[in-house]
């Protein structure tokens, strides 16, 4: 009986990670159209949204929590502040150190991106139960 409870755990687990892996191809898929709608790359709409969403704001922190090097970072950081998305400010207390912060204009990127992602959500979301999450 333990066996045939393991195959059945084995198959729900794999089941749920092709359905983790689909909503993942969808959400990036809808992060694509976003960028292309907002007249950005991936790289720049994901580092708007990071800045207008958390408190990392220095090139270093973003990269390590992307997972990317600081050098692909650092490229989209120069066409952001280009485009006049982003200032990067010196820290006051280290001058060496370069703080990243979202100008008027992308903020309201942000929000917009932000009101795609929540309609989005509740798309995928429609017909479950909150108990259920």
């Amino acid at each position: 009986m333990r066996g045939e409870w393991m195959d059945a755990a084995c198959i729900f687990d794999r089941h749920i990670s092709s359905r983790i892996e689909m909503l993942h191809r969808v959400m990036r898929e809808q992060l694509k159209r976003m960028a292309k709608t907002l007249e950005l790359t991936v790289n720049q709409l994901e580092l708007i949204v990071i800045l207008s969403m958390s408190e990392l704001n220095t090139a270093g922190e973003i990269a390590k929590a992307l997972g990317v090097s600081r050098s692909l970072l650092s490229k989209t950081v120069e066409e952001l502040v280009q485009a006049g998305c982003i200032e990067a400010v010196p820290d006051e207390r280290d001058r060496r150190m370069i703080r990243l912060h979202l100008t008027p204009q992308a903020q309201e990127t942000a929000e917009h991106c932000k009101a795609m992602q929540h309609a989005f959500y509740q798309e995928i979301c429609a017909g479950i139960d909150g108990g259920d999450m």
